[in-house]
């Protein structure tokens, strides 16, 4: 059993020598025979358990957890999150948010420890029964099912039987958690675990080895297309991902697919993505996935949450980062790449400040004021990123709007000294 998952991971490239890895461990079989073996192989290990406050006996399983990372003398990261509660604020389903906070804690897990990988403790059952549900709803490239590897993500166990990680375990005598809920039939996955896969494998007894042969395919076929995509038409910045909509819209709507699901999984979002999604974004819809927001304007736009509305008074020289944006003020001369204002015209303190509405300014070379958000429509600024755009302003009102527009005021004459602004978008 030990060798077999020293080859899977071989196979896969999952660990490289000397690397540190963080368990995934919640006291069950899987999780527990996975820490084992990667022990056993000489892999320096500690473990990660994310406590989801969801189920009666969760303190049970709390303690559990505490006394085996004990027995065995490894080093133990614990978070106590409420998914039920995160779930309600973001109208998610239970499942959906324990996903998306799992991988959030796991990071976090990887580092605090400093570690290079996150092994998980999915096995082949997973796979099959991950591949059936995505098949039952109607699912396309979600087919295939499990990765061996995402990222810093691995999972070792993915070739090996759960039925076999048990026998393991009681024939050495190694305790390990039975999670209840893991009985409860209302589940879909838990009737394909208990009645409905098994009635197959009785039927045809290479089922699983069957199935897994298909994702691999799926797979293959899969990561062939994704190389048709230009990645590097998204850009990811601080708070937002752009990408070009003058490419994006006029893709294939399978590569269409592909493409987004490239994008939204540069922060761990791709999950639950569906064609009628790409459908939606063909009609020019806004939509909400996962958590995160996909807003299609002449570009893609996709941002977790917009930041509540916030300002700061700030010193000149300095350089400053505002929503992802980065800003430079500093006294001088003329400088390229900067916007330059006159010392006389400008009446300190100067702040940095979101979009508020009715904010109004006189446009360089023009004599009349306008409204921001009748700048930004001429800009063809999308709205999510008017929110996150910084407003820099002295006492007399606005200077710059984000790295799209001037003041007229402050005009520099001759080779005076003068207030310097300069306004980029962070990447990420």
């Amino acid at each position: 059993m030990i060798e077999r998952v020293k080859e899977t991971i071989e196979k896969y490239r999952m660990i490289e020598k000397g690397e540190k890895v963080v368990c995934g461990y919640s006291g069950g079989s899987d999780s527990t025979f996975l820490f084992i073996a990667l022990r056993e192989l000489g892999y320096s290990i500690s473990l990660a358990y994310m406590n989801h406050m969801l189920r009666e006996d969760s303190e049970k399983e709390e303690e559990f957890v505490r006394t085996q990372a004990g027995k065995f003398g490894l080093e133990l990261y614990m978070e106590r999150i409420p998914v039920k509660k995160y779930a309600e604020e973001r109208k998610l389903s239970l499942e959906e948010a324990a996903r998306n906070l799992r991988y959030e804690f796991f990071e976090r897990a990887r580092k605090y420890f400093h570690a290079d990988k996150v092994a998980l403790g999915h096995n082949l059952d997973d796979l099959v029964e991950t591949f059936f549900m995505r098949l039952l709803r109607g699912s396309g490239f979600g087919l295939s099912s499990i990765p061996p590897v995402r990222g810093c993500i691995v999972r070792p166990l993915i070739e090996i039987r759960r039925e076999e990680i048990i026998k393991y375990l009681k024939e050495k005598n190694i305790p390990f958690y039975k999670d209840p809920s893991n009985q409860d039939t209302k589940f879909l996955r838990n009737r394909l675990r208990l009645e409905i896969l098994p009635f197959l494998e009785r039927n045809f007894p290479n089922l699983y080895e069957s199935v897994k042969r298909s994702v691999e395919n799926l797979r293959d076929i899969e990561e062939a297309m994704e190389a048709l995509v230009d990645t590097g038409r998204i850009k990811r910045r601080k708070s937002f991902i752009k990408i070009d909509g003058d490419y994006f819209y006029n893709l294939p709507q399978p590569l269409k697919f592909l493409m987004l699901k490239r994008a939204l999984s540069l922060i761990d979002r791709e999950r639950g993505l569906k064609r009628i999604h790409i459908k939606e974004i063909e009609k020019k819809k806004e939509i909400t996935l996962s958590g995160v927001s996909i807003h299609p304007g002449k570009d893609i736009i996709i941002y977790e949450e917009l930041p509540s509305y916030h300002e700061m008074e700030v010193e000149v020289p300095g350089i400053y980062e505002f929503n992802g944006w980065m800003i430079t003020l500093k006294k001088g001369k003329k400088e390229k790449g900067f916007e330059c204002f006159s010392l006389e015209d400008i009446e300190f303190p100067v702040k940095i400040r979101m979009w508020r509405e009715g904010d109004r300014m006189v446009p360089f070379g023009m004599k009349e004021e306008k409204k921001l958000q009748d700048i930004f429509v001429d800009e063809k600024v999308p709205r999510p990123i008017r929110r996150m755009m910084p407003i820099i302003e002295d006492s007399k009102g606005i200077l710059v709007v984000g790295n799209i527009k001037r003041a007229e005021r402050g005009r520099v004459r001759n080779n005076e000294e003068c207030l310097l602004i300069k306004v980029e978008e962070k990447d990420a």
